[in-house]
């Protein structure tokens, strides 16, 4: 039996890599040579069927082409002569992991436990569809309404999913090697960056403030999750290979710097908060263990800085020096915006928008207006119609759009979740990862439409159903 599982977790690993491999010739000549519409239905064909023999490996390849691709594996129509549809890549991907998920429980005869935390997140979904139905009988635009509720409705079964497929450690120890396979993908758009001057997609969420940026938005968010769980694991299992060691530090030191030189300053938050609750909640062994860290990471940055420092004195008049001048204005500005947010368009925009928000909110507060619905803003001579899912805080839409009784379920589902987690008694690095990291997350989606755009959704669901393993563990008191 022990022979028959190693096989299967070798397919398993094999058949991500080949997923991987057809989806990127797609979406590498997509963006190369536009939409070949031959080349898309043979490799989604292909690694639709992969998915669906081998769920997991689905899971595995969608979490790396995320994290390297982001919008050009997520946000990618399919054309036909002149029409639009919206089935990306990741959705049809999801679709098979699905059809998998369902046959590989029917086939092994697995059973699912399911209690109230399970009953929650059910109930929300529920909800979710019938505010659509009454959306199509008010009115409201079908393709909009449509569009809102997928993310309440369709990626929430990522959360079962991952409660099927990954009920034993060593599955789970996977999944977080997948991200930080990723990740060390993701570290190359930060040497890019650097060595570029500029980051590569960073246009797609430009700056409210002067500045460059050495890495998008999102692939910063990747890295957050990775440099949280990475540190978990690193602090409570012994590297004792040398150069294992530090390539480990310079993984963590290259992170850091793509984070603060993404200059997405509720990341800053999101990592500090969660980095926090880590620390708190570890043993006191690993918490002389994370201090020691996080000097020598300190240390491998100071040393970045020197060298750069030192060759911008050798070459004064170069790009690199220009960069780096550039580079430290940009922090210094966005660090400073801290202190003056009234002066700052990104913070103005914001609170003017929420406050919109929130009006239209109290006109209908136990129901909420409902999907498809825009809201006016108006800040001095910019006036705009915003759609609801696009206010920059995931909850508070929820709030808008669904009401005061769809948010309270949808916070009693995260809350009780984590609640449970912390309730654990015997716990490893992965049951702390996973607090740390719907920690972050819960800081994060305040500020972005997280919920709302795939690329950055799929992620709470994912770490949900990590913690609701956790959960389980607990329920069974302790079981590994």
């Amino acid at each position: 039996m022990k022979y028959f599982m190693a096989k299967i977790r070798q397919k398993e690993i094999i058949n991500a890599i080949f997923i991987i491999v057809f989806v990127s010739a797609f979406v590498l000549a997509n963006m190369l040579y536009g939409f070949i519409l031959p080349l898309y239905l043979v490799s989604m064909a292909a690694a639709f069927t992969l998915a669906i023999a081998f769920p997991r490996s689905g899971i595995y390849a969608s979490i790396i082409l995320t994290f390297i691709f982001e919008r050009f594996f997520t946000l990618v129509s399919i054309f036909i002569g002149r029409t639009e549809w919206k089935l990306y890549p990741i959705d049809i991907l999801f679709i098979g992991i699905i059809f998998g998920t369902i046959i590989y429980l029917i086939q092994r005869k697995v059973k699912i436990k399911l209690n109230y935390l399970d009953g929650i997140l059910a109930i929300f979904i529920i909800m979710s569809g019938l505010y659509l139905a009454a959306g199509i009988i008010s009115g409201s635009s079908f393709a909009l309404s449509f569009s809102a509720v997928k993310y309440y409705t369709f990626y929430p079964i990522l959360y079962f999913v991952i409660r099927a497929l990954f009920q034993s450690r060593e599955h789970l120890n996977n999944l977080f090697l997948s991200a930080f396979s990723g990740a060390i993908g993701i570290l190359i758009f930060v040497l890019y960056g650097i060595l570029n001057g500029g980051g590569l997609w960073t246009e797609f969420t430009p700056l409210s403030t002067e500045g460059i940026r050495i890495l998008a938005f999102t692939h910063a968010f990747y890295l957050s999750l990775t440099l949280v769980a990475f540190l978990s694991y690193f602090i409570f299992k012994k590297v004792r290979q040398r150069l294992l060691f530090w390539l480990s530090f310079i993984f963590m030191a290259l992170s850091i710097i793509g984070i603060v030189g993404s200059l997405m300053r509720h990341l800053w938050l999101s990592v500090g908060f969660s980095l926090a609750t880590l620390f708190f909640i570890i043993p006191r062994p690993q918490k002389i263990e994370f201090l020691k860290i996080a000097k020598i990471c300190a240390i491998l940055i100071i040393i970045c800085a020197i060298i750069l420092f030192y060759f911008s004195m050798l070459l004064p008049t170069s790009t690199l020096t220009d960069f780096a001048s550039s580079m430290f204005d940009s922090l210094l500005n966005r660090a400073g915006s801290f202190s003056s947010i009234s002066g700052d368009e990104s913070f103005s925009w914001r609170g003017t928008v929420w406050s919109e928000g929130i009006k239209e909110y109290l006109k209908q507060p136990l129901t909420g207006i409902g999907f498809g619905r825009f809201i006016s803003v108006e800040i001095g001579s910019y006036h705009d119609f915003i759609e609801t899912r696009n206010i920059h805080n995931s909850l508070l839409v929820i709030l808008v759009q669904m009401g005061i009784a769809s948010a309270g379920i949808f916070l009693w589902f995260m809350f009780s979740h984590i609640a449970t987690a912390f309730m654990k008694k015997e716990k490893d690095w992965i049951d702390y990862a996973v607090i740390a990291l719907s920690v972050n997350y819960s800081v994060a989606f305040l500020f972005q439409p997280y919920l709302e755009t795939n690329m950055l959704a799929i992620f709470f669901w994912i770490i949900f159903g990590l913690v609701r393993i956790t959960a389980k563990n607990y329920e069974n008191s302790g079981n590994k």
